[in-house]
């Protein structure tokens, strides 16, 4: 569902944490690497510009997800979205 769309929408950062971190859980749950990807992926654009190290560790997560299951797209995403202030290397 988009609870977590909605409430990183809204700046509700503890219910928009929640709610990702039960969809990344639900996607590994069911081995769905590229929607734990997207998730991660999705989470860290939520939070990198209030925590980029966090967020840096989120897209390095969603770029390796990305990476196992072929999904280049997400891999592109997660390289863009690197905080200039941290390492651009994932």
């Amino acid at each position: 569902d988009a609870r977590w769309m909605l409430a990183a929408a809204l700046g509700r950062t503890g219910d928009a944490d929640d709610a990702f971190a039960q969809a990344a859980a639900t996607h590994e749950r069911m081995n769905a690497a590229i929607w734990t990807a997207r998730t991660r992926l999705e989470w860290a654009r939520a939070i990198v510009a209030d925590d980029p190290r966090r967020g840096r560790d989120l897209l390095a997560l969603a770029e390796r997800s990305a990476r196992a299951a072929g999904a280049p797209g997400i891999v592109a995403e997660a390289a863009e979205l690197v905080p200039s202030s941290v390492s651009p290397r994932l």
